[in-house]
């Protein structure tokens, strides 16, 4: 029987982090998953805004202008990062309970697999 599951993650929240639910959402206790996963990525934008803040203040500090293509990607990529979050959070009357599939390791549809099929015969 399986108590927890302790995932690997990068130590810096400012490398890519791509944690997926897909192997452990339909066999969890969602409202607990979503608890501790909105925690986690939570923690780890409030610390990537904290960093960013900081290097806003002291470019001011420093009379530096704002780097705004630096800036707008930094948000971009926390946008990317939100966005993930939310894709992985699938409502829980979507969910099939029990039911583990591989479909988190590719990123196409069943309709795809079929036309590359016909097209290899």
């Amino acid at each position: 029987r399986i108590t927890m599951v302790t995932s690997f993650r990068p130590r810096s929240p400012n490398l890519p982090d791509d944690t997926v639910l897909t192997t452990v959402r339909p066999i969890s206790n969602l409202s607990e998953l979503y608890s501790q996963y909105s925690e986690y990525r939570l923690e780890i934008l409030e610390e990537r805004v904290r960093t960013q803040l900081r290097v806003l203040r002291e470019n001011k500090r420093g009379g530096k202008k704002v780097n705004v293509k630096a800036l707008k990607e930094f948000i971009r990529a926390q946008t990317d990062f939100l966005a993930h979050m939310e894709h992985e959070m699938v409502d829980e009357e979507l969910v099939t309970m029990g039911n583990i599939d591989d479909s988190h390791l590719h990123h196409f549809s069943q309709d795809d697999v079929v036309g590359k099929r016909k097209r290899a015969a």
